[in-house]
């Protein structure tokens, strides 16, 4: 079960419920540590189109709408592969992935009556990574990663339209840090993390020329954990 909430403006928070579309998973670990401190994994997930999409229903600042469904409306993909080694102090990984968005479509009735549709084309989003620990004594280590999404241009035809809008950029860079300290080695860990979150601006681009640009605020998301292992 999953459930979504958003707000644009002054009108009503879009909700949308049900039952998402599952999700099927695969690993294959062709490298262990065993092997020199070497380790690789290959990482494979689809989620088939089995539960309708819909848009909720956005209607007033004091008028709450019809609530959406959380289908995907279209089949999705992802592939990711990541090698790395662990050392008597310092860990690393490489990894690289792919995340592929069939043809979609959700239905939309914002206008309070009729249900239309909003079709999107399929896209494949690209991303690279590095992430390692060093390990500074027992008790003590820092985390550190990078990634890189490269984004495909997001083409829709929205609620009404007969051509496509095309929406380009979006690239995301992902930078993450973070510190722990074991209270007891391999048993209880504090740690303090902090995500940085830098999204490229986006471009769309109607049939009529005009183009709109979408600037995103960089997000910087802190975190505090403690960890116990039974």
């Amino acid at each position: 079960y999953k459930e979504n909430e958003t707000k644009s403006g002054t009108a009503q928070a879009i909700s949308a419920d049900g039952i998402a579309d599952p999700e099927l998973i695969a690993n294959y670990r062709f490298a262990t540590e065993a092997n020199d401190g070497y380790a690789g994994d290959v990482n494979v997930n689809f989620t088939p189109e089995i539960m309708d999409a819909e848009v909720g229903e956005a209607v007033s600042s004091t008028e709450v709408g019809a609530d959406g469904e959380v289908g995907n409306g279209g089949h999705k993909a992802s592939i990711s592969a990541s090698y790395g080694r662990t050392m008597d102090n310092i860990t690393y990984r490489v990894s690289a992935g792919a995340d592929w968005s069939d043809d979609a479509e959700a239905k939309d009735h914002t206008d309070g009556t009729a249900k239309r549709n909003i079709k999107y084309d399929s896209k494949t989003d690209y991303r690279i990574g590095v992430d390692g620990q060093y390990r500074v004594n027992d008790q003590i280590s820092i985390d550190a990663g990078y990634e890189m999404v490269i984004a495909d241009d997001a083409d829709y035809t929205g609620v009404g339209a007969t051509a496509k809008t095309k929406v380009s950029g979006g690239d995301n860079n992902i930078i993450s840090l973070g510190v722990n300290y074991n209270i007891d080695p391999n048993k209880i860990v504090v740690s303090l993390g902090m995500t940085r979150d830098d999204i490229d601006n986006s471009k769309s681009t109607a049939t009529s020329g005009t183009v709109t640009t979408t600037n995103y605020d960089t997000n910087t998301n802190y975190t505090v954990s403690l960890k116990y292992r039974f």
